[in-house]
């Protein structure tokens, strides 16, 4: 019929049928993202939200931004639940720590700055800033698989969609924590990544949007700045392929250039950061397994009574027990249990350690005093030094004291 597009026509000749036209991809992908748009704003924007509560490192995004807890006393903070508003204070640049979050909430904070001056901060605005990052880095994702298979394609969007609901992914991006940015950031360069090695030509612009999104990865946090190095990697192998020899100059800077950020990084790390990493690396991985810690310690260079250390983590390695007034000991013959319930035995031991630990710990607070639950020991010394027997075994140290 005359005016009749060809995309219309259902038959041709020999009695077959035309199909229609194809979903262009990003009909697609805009369905996929309202999706998780949704189910994410469900969980973060609408009371009751989902978040993280402060475990004490709050502190290192809100100070240099300018904010702080509606309430005083740390007891009322830290440790309980997620707070959902924040008051307005002097930015505190003092020990500042480096980390690509410091961007993503520095922009809520530019956005409560301009439309609500003298209003509280509502974390509710850091997880839609922390949305939008997460929706465009997943949108690199799927713009950069085009050009993978129909079945991988699949794989990626239904990996999107199920780890929405996921309160482990999504009740990060209602915090102050470095996760939203590592999630955001590692997601773009996954994108900026698999165009950059499925494209036919992908050019410079391409190599230095990967160089941004690897040096934000290895800048999130403390932990990422050795991935510096075999981020580097994937510039210098591409030198060999035709199209990395024709942009030699830019794949070394990128290289170079991501060595040097990770390097940078590691050497300005503050020692309260880096000392405990270090008394990790030692104390709780090294002399591990040590069948002479004493002896190693001193050949390097450490005194050889540290050895009571080995398997205290660096948080715990502060004297706490030590200086304790009281330390309680948590202990079970698993025998009793395992010889009445069989091996649903040991779950009941260790369940009801976790209670009796918690309610030590009510109890605890209730008196105004503090405690810490130390779980990282080495067993034979502590069954050692209480006098245990050997079918008793060291569950718990519960520090208690002011």
């Amino acid at each position: 019929m005359p005016g009749r597009r060809p995309a219309e026509r259902r038959t041709v000749a020999a009695g077959r049928t035309e199909r229609g036209p194809r979903v262009p991809p990003v009909a697609m992908e805009s369905t996929l993202l309202a999706l998780i748009a949704g189910l994410a704003a469900w969980q973060l924007l609408i009371p009751p939200i989902l978040g993280v509560a402060d475990q004490g490192d709050y502190a290192r995004v809100m100070r240099p931004l300018g904010l702080a807890h509606v309430g005083a006393a740390y007891e009322d903070t830290v440790f309980h639940w997620v707070q959902p508003r924040y008051r307005v204070v002097p930015a505190d640049w003092t020990d500042l720590l480096p980390s690509a979050e410091l961007l993503l909430a520095g922009t809520a904070r530019g956005l409560h700055t301009v439309f609500w001056p003298d209003g509280l901060f509502d974390l509710r605005l850091l997880g839609a800033v922390h949305l939008a990052f997460y929706l465009a880095a997943i949108w690199l994702v799927l713009r950069a698989a085009r050009t993978l298979p129909i079945p991988a394609r699949i794989v990626i969007a239904i990996g999107a969609l199920l780890a929405t609901p996921d309160v482990a992914y999504v009740a990060y991006l209602n915090s102050f924590y470095s996760e939203p940015a590592s999630l955001v950031f590692l997601l773009a360069l996954l994108g900026v990544g698999l165009r950059w090695l499925r494209a036919p030509a992908p050019g410079r612009a391409v190599a230095w949007a990967y160089f941004v999104c690897a040096a934000l990865v290895v800048s999130t946090k403390a932990q990422h700045h050795v991935l510096a190095l075999p981020l580097a990697l994937l510039p210098v192998l591409l030198l060999a392929s035709a199209e990395g020899r024709r942009m030699r100059p830019t794949l070394v800077a990128v290289a170079a250039g991501l060595l040097v950020v990770g390097a940078s990084l590691l050497a300005t790390m503050p020692d309260w950061l880096r000392n405990p990493a270090r008394w990790n690396g030692v104390f709780y991985g090294l002399l591990l397994d040590s069948p002479s810690p004493a002896a190693d310690l001193a050949a390097l260079g450490l005194e050889p009574t540290l050895a009571r250390f080995v398997g205290v983590a660096g948080v715990e390695a502060n004297g706490t027990v030590e200086r304790a007034p009281v330390t309680f000991m948590m202990t079970a013959v698993y025998d009793r249990m395992t010889g009445k319930y069989g091996s649903r035995g040991v779950r009941y031991v260790d369940m009801e350690a976790g209670h009796a630990a918690q309610n030590l710990s009510l109890q605890v607070v209730a008196l105004d005093l503090k405690a810490v639950v130390i779980g990282a020991f080495h067993d034979h010394e502590i069954k050692q030094a209480a006098g245990l027997p050997a079918d008793e075994e060291p569950l718990y140290l519960i520090p208690v004291g002011r």
